[in-house]
Order: C-alpha cells, then structure tokens, then sequence
C-alpha cells in the first residue's frame, strides 16, 4: 500500500459570500504524454467518508465534497486512462486498481487561508 499526498488544493476565495465552490475553479494543466492505460476506481475512504468539509478561517465555510471528487478525478485522467467516481471497490469489476483517498481542511490564519489536503493509498485489484 503506498501513501501518497495530493494536490494541496488551495482554496483561498470563494465561499465566503455564496457558499458555494464551483467544480471549475480547478482545471488540469492537461495530460502527461503516455498517459497509463489504466482505469482507475476512485473512492473516498468508507472510514472518513464526508459529504461536506466544514473549514473556520476567520468565518466558516461549508464545501460539497462532491465539487472537491470531480476536481480529483479531473486532474488523475491526466495520468490514468479512465478514472471513475465509484462508493464502493465491488462497484468496478474492471478497474486495473483503486485509489481510496481521504480529505484533510487546514487552516493557515484567520483572515480565511485554508487548504484542503488529499492523501490517497492506491490499491491493487486485491485490494492490497
């Protein structure tokens, strides 16, 4: 199993007066030459799953992590072939592999700088 630390999202505005984050405030740089042919199940660990991530710099914002998935997904089709948004392991008998990930808020100051940071372990099709 191997640990790896993605995209420290900074999200720096935003949501302070709607609420709201649009999946577009993120876009790849585009996709890595060669990228691997393989598909890939993308779920969020079942132990920390979330549907929203509650962040309290300076003033609270509330984020739909399914804005935060689809960024994800996006910027990992730059490396994979085929990238799905799956709840469960069993729900993608032909994905190559699977990357089980987890989202952390951090909070930089009180003025409203915060980040989200992503940690990912990507399994094997046994799961290991």
């Amino acid at each position: 199993m191997k640990k790896l630390a993605l995209l420290p999202i900074a999200l720096l505005t935003g949501c302070a007066a709607t609420n709201q984050i649009s999946d577009n405030f993120y876009q790849p740089s585009g996709k890595l030459n060669g990228a691997a042919d393989v598909t890939i199940g993308m779920l969020q660990d079942p132990a920390l799953k979330t549907d929203k991530i509650v962040v309290d710099g300076g003033f609270k914002c509330t984020i739909d992590v399914s804005v935060l998935d689809r960024v994800l997904q996006r910027e990992m089709l730059t490396v994979f072939k085929d990238v799905r948004l799956i709840d469960t392991n069993n729900q993608c008998k032909d994905c190559d592999a699977f990357m089980v990930y987890a989202l952390r808020p951090l909070t930089h100051d009180n003025v409203g700088n915060y980040s989200i940071v992503i940690d990912a372990d990507f399994l094997g099709k046994d799961k290991k």
